[in-house]
């Protein structure tokens, strides 16, 4: 690409899939069809994972992994990959999660935070912003749930463990860490928004009223 800096770009350049893809055979429309197929099908089996926590029926499992990678969802996103791997991981991040929770072992700290790495540098980031409130959440039922049971060496390995995965998770994005500070000062879209442009064509209440009644 003639020297343009593609690592400005925070989403994709430590995503595993770029060095695979990028060292041998190259992006064309047959590896974009295949990696396609590929995270939907993961996407599948993820969801499967992930409905056990809810049911012990594996045909009710495999019907939600279906309806999952079969879902509008990745229809309306087969042309933007973002999204697509950003749903891709989603479903195994909290499957492993959920099994911390539970069982309360190092290894799914670890497990959680190798696709939690997979989903923030491949994936969207609006997506894996709203799951962290939904694992923040989930993390704040179960420490008080010990609590109120009176579980309190329960509740402080919770904590542990926790602490354990985001220092994992943490240490592993270092990476990105270290782009974000080189690209910055070339980046425009790091400086903020000045107020003229803030007022550039604002969403007043007469577009409003359009909106709404459109």
């Amino acid at each position: 690409h003639c020297g343009y800096p593609i690592h400005a770009d925070l989403r994709s350049v430590w995503y595993p899939e770029t060095f695979l893809v990028g060292l041998t055979t190259g992006y064309t429309n047959l590896t974009l069809h295949l990696l396609f197929i590929i995270h939907i099908s993961l996407a599948g089996l993820g969801m499967y994972l992930l409905s056990t926590h809810f049911t012990n029926d594996w045909r009710a499992s495999l019907v939600a992994g279906i309806a999952y990678l079969l879902s509008g969802f990745f229809t309306g996103h087969g042309q933007e990959m973002f999204g697509m791997i950003a749903a891709t991981w989603i479903p195994f991040v909290l499957f492993y999660y959920i099994r911390l929770l539970i069982h309360r072992q190092t290894t799914d700290a670890l497990r959680t935070a190798l696709f939690a790495f997979l989903l923030i540098t491949g994936g969207y980031q609006a997506m894996w912003a709203i799951m962290l409130y939904l694992m923040l959440t989930l993390f704040i039922v179960y420490f008080i749930r010990d609590l109120r049971s009176s579980h309190k060496k329960e509740a402080w390995q919770l904590v542990k463990l926790n602490g354990l995965l985001a220092l994992i998770t943490g240490l592993s994005l270092t990476i990105i860490a270290v782009t974000y500070f080189q690209v910055s000062p070339h980046l425009g879209r790091l400086g903020g928004v000045a107020l003229a442009d803030a007022w550039f064509m604002p969403f007043s209440p007469r577009s409003a009223r359009g909106f709404l009644i459109n």
